[in-house]
């Protein structure tokens, strides 16, 4: 049985079980992409769909009843895909929608209270 090891994109190390290799993961190759651009590398959500999730977030704000999931939120991007409106590309999967509503989330709070104290001084 053979297993690879990718440990670049050039270099790939065969094992079988008679010629057993040791790899010493707490070392990494130097050419490894450092934290600081692997962030770089990743999606973001584009401004355009940002407002329909901002929308519908709202939305459940002022009439709890029609508070959305994150499962519901990109049910209703996938419709609007379908019309026309946004670009499959741009939809963001479902954990994605789930950290933005919960980091939306704990920003609109902070952003309530601290309203709520500045309107708390001026009376």
């Amino acid at each position: 049985m053979l297993i690879q090891h990718l440990l670049d994109d050039t270099e790939i190390i065969e094992n079988d079980e008679s010629n057993a290799m040791t790899i010493d993961l707490t070392n990494p190759p130097s050419d490894t992409i450092s934290k600081s651009k692997s962030i770089a590398l990743l999606k973001r959500i584009v401004p355009e769909v940002k407002e329909l999730l901002e929308c519908m977030f709202y939305t459940g704000t002022v009439n709890p009843r029609q508070k959305m999931s994150a499962q519901e939120m990109r049910n209703e991007l996938l419709r609007r895909e379908h019309e026309g409106e946004i670009s499959l590309d741009d939809i963001p999967k479902e954990s994605t929608i789930a950290n933005w509503i919960t980091t939306f989330s704990h920003k609109w709070k902070q952003s309530m209270a601290l309203r709520n104290m500045e309107e708390a001084e001026n009376t």
